[in-house]
């Protein structure tokens, strides 16, 4: 059973006692329930939330927050696209098997998700998303009790890509997905819950909590024109980009502390991850989607827990392994998809991660950042242990690793997978509502040539 609500129906959303262990006799100590807190935070790069070296993070608060537990160093998201980097998240599946290889395409209802499991195993379950693309419209809200995804704001344009946009709104803010996170912990009332809070503000427009706002559409007419001044642009854009992280910190902070409020009843266990980052000219590139590049692939992860302690973690790990961990977390013993359980010791010799990246369906010119064209052809996947990744397909690997046997095996690799996704067909839609929405969050191929986005 599908709920997805308004902000109107917000209100009435949880008496659910789904499953609820806290029962009359039983001592506070027995009645401590059971919460689960996935947050996904849309586009957010690795050196934002850590620091690259000589720079501080924009969000702090969050950091320290992650401290408590462990930080995933080499975590890389399935795909640099929202919708098919979260369908590998929810799913435990690559998206050469869930069928999401691009955005626009639904999550069929045959793929089990975790919220479907969990709620199998009495938990209720809610979720806020920030953001179009994760609307319930494309298969996003299996297994949930409540899918809040309602939004408040628009891209202040009229036309994106040739089309004419309707006075829609796409996305909200950090500090309206809190507030609705505050009101779905405090109106649930199973001792048993699993909650999913998506956030957006890293994604483009660069500067949508305060001013001035930098859209992509004005950075990339800029680039065409080969200008002189597209470095300070884009220097203004990461500072903008920088504000929004802070603005999103800030939000993140009032949750984090909401849910230590609830220790004395809850044994909570948070796992926060980027679902990909974002280029800044690296490569030529801005934005994200097309290439496969270690900025946009390797983001932001972490998981904190009462059942683990406090650290780095080296080992590789990917969104595929999202659903079993959080699994282990709850204790209990369902299996989803390919990923492995986080929470058991590092794998000797390091784990091995995969993703891809499908660009548009027909080529184009990429115009970059350093002024070089590129023509947009093919699809790419990496294969990462470690800090390591090697990206490419059956043919050509970049970088070329140095033992051949290694070379052969992740051709083979690549070249399986690349079986598997023509084999794997997802149902797009294609309704001009659904399409104009994806096109004006650079989400969907425009007509001619698509950013980079």
């Amino acid at each position: 059973m599908r709920i997805s609500l308004t902000a109107a129906a917000a209100g009435l959303c949880l008496a659910l006692a789904c499953g609820d262990p806290g029962s009359a006799g039983q001592t506070p100590e027995a009645a401590r329930g059971v919460r689960i807190v996935l947050i996904t935070l849309d586009t957010l790069r690795r050196d934002s939330f850590s620091a690259a070296s000589g720079s501080g993070s924009s969000m702090p608060r969050t950091r320290a927050f992650a401290s408590r537990g462990w930080i995933f160093e080499n975590y890389y998201t399935a795909t640099p696209n929202t919708q098919p980097s979260h369908a590998s998240l929810l799913t435990g599946l690559h998206p050469w098997e869930h069928g999401v290889v691009k955005n626009g395409v639904l999550l069929d209802d045959a793929h089990a998700t975790l919220a479907e499991l969990l709620r199998e195993r009495g938990f209720a379950t809610a979720a806020v998303v920030a953001s179009f693309p994760l609307h319930a419209k494309f298969g996003f809200d299996q297994g949930f009790d409540v899918f809040l995804d309602d939004f408040t704001r628009d891209l202040g344009v009229e036309v994106w890509g040739g089309a004419e946009l309707e006075n829609a709104k796409f996305y909200s803010l950090a500090d309206r997905v809190t507030q609705r996170a505050l009101d779905l912990l405090q109106a649930t009332e199973s001792g048993r819950q699993f909650f999913w809070f998506h956030y957006f503000d890293p994604h483009e427009p660069y500067g949508d909590t305060g001013s001035p706002v930098i859209h992509v559409p004005a950075l990339l007419k800029l680039i065409g024109t080969r200008s002189p001044a597209i470095p300070a642009a884009l220097e203004r854009a990461r500072r903008a980009y920088e504000r929004d992280n802070a603005f999103l910190d800030r939000a993140l902070d009032r949750l984090f502390a909401a849910l230590q409020r609830d220790a004395a009843r809850f044994e909570t266990h948070v796992v926060l991850a980027s679902d990909h980052g974002e280029s800044f000219g690296e490569g030529g590139v801005l934005g994200h989607g097309h290439h496969v590049r270690e900025e946009q692939i390797r983001v932001p992860m972490f998981i904190v827990s009462p059942q683990i302690g406090a650290g780095a973690r080296a080992d590789a790990a990917g969104s595929v392994d999202i659903p079993n961990t959080i699994f282990a977390l709850a204790g209990i013993d369902n299996r989803l998809g390919r990923g492995r359980d986080l929470t058991r010791p590092l794998v000797a010799g390091g784990a091995a991660v995969f993703g891809m990246s499908r660009p548009v369906s027909e080529p184009y010119d990429y115009v970059g950042t350093d002024g070089a064209t590129v023509t947009i052809r093919s699809t790419r996947f990496y294969s990462a242990r470690g800090p390591k990744m090697v990206t490419g397909d059956s043919e050509q690997l970049d970088p070329e690793p140095a033992d051949a046997e290694i070379a052969g095996r992740i051709r083979s690799d690549f070249e399986r997978f690349a079986r598997a996704l023509d084999a794997s067909v997802g149902r797009e839609l294609v309704d001009a509502e659904t399409r104009r929405a994806l096109e004006a969050l650079g989400y969907a191929e425009p007509r001619g040539a698509p950013p980079e986005h």
